[in-house]
Parts: C-alpha cells; structure tokens; sequence
C-alpha cells in the first residue's frame, strides 16, 4: 500500500488533501519575498542599473514566480486561505 502524504507537490505546485492553495502561495510569496532583496540591492547600487534593465530583471524574477499557476488557482472553488 503506498503511503498516504497530507501534503503533494507537481510540477512545482504544493496541493494540500483541502485541495486549496495555501501551501503553495506561503512558498510563493516567500520566493517572490528574496527575489525582491536582491532586486532592491540591485536598484540601490551606486554603479547604476538602468529602469530597463530592473524593469527586465523585475519581469523575469518575480512575475514570472507570481504568474505560474495562476489561472488554476484563481478559479479554483477552494481558493480560500486557512
């Protein structure tokens, strides 16, 4: 019999047995969260990084982290947190 896990991840998306998205936004913010510092360390440089290359590297960073899954989730009956 294999193992029951209250807990799955597929394809980089965490489902919880409620089958809501609680899990995988708390590691979702956390990710877009330490993209962010490194993003403000970037912008804070005194060497200069141009409004297109952070607004390149913003695009690529975080809201391609935030984008992923959304459209699942979003319409998901079950979308409620806790």
């Amino acid at each position: 019999m294999l193992p029951s896990d209250p807990i799955s991840k597929y394809l980089g998306v965490t489902i919880v047995r409620k089958l809501n998205y609680c899990k995988y936004l708390e590691g979702c913010a956390n990710k877009i969260a330490k993209r962010n510092c490194i993003l403000r360390k970037l912008a804070r440089t005194t060497w200069g990084a141009s409004q297109s290359a952070l607004r390149t590297s913003t695009l690529a960073l975080c809201y391609s982290a935030a984008e992923y899954c959304t459209p699942v989730w979003t319409r998901s009956p079950k979308n409620e947190t806790g």
